[in-house]
């Protein structure tokens, strides 16, 4: 979630953690808009830089949940 105040302008994800820092394009984005305040919802993709082999491919899922940069892999269903 993008949360714009008066002071500042930060990229919350689950439990508060602060990502501002891991998306610099969107925190600009949010900056420029013409708006005191706002809260917008979304989610953000980045893709991998290495694609893995076809048989390691399970759905990459959920963020972090007790800690930052946690990935969790599931098998295809």
């Amino acid at each position: 979630m993008a949360r714009r105040d008066a002071a500042s302008v930060r990229l919350l994800i689950r439990n508060g953690y602060n990502w501002s820092a891991r998306f610099p394009a969107i925190l600009e984005a949010v900056s420029a808009l013409q708006a005191h305040s706002c809260l917008i919802e979304g989610e953000a993709v980045a893709p991998l830089k290495k694609i893995p082999p076809a048989g390691e491919r399970g759905g990459i899922v959920g963020g972090p949940t007790r800690g930052e940069g946690q990935v969790h892999r599931v098998a295809p269903t």
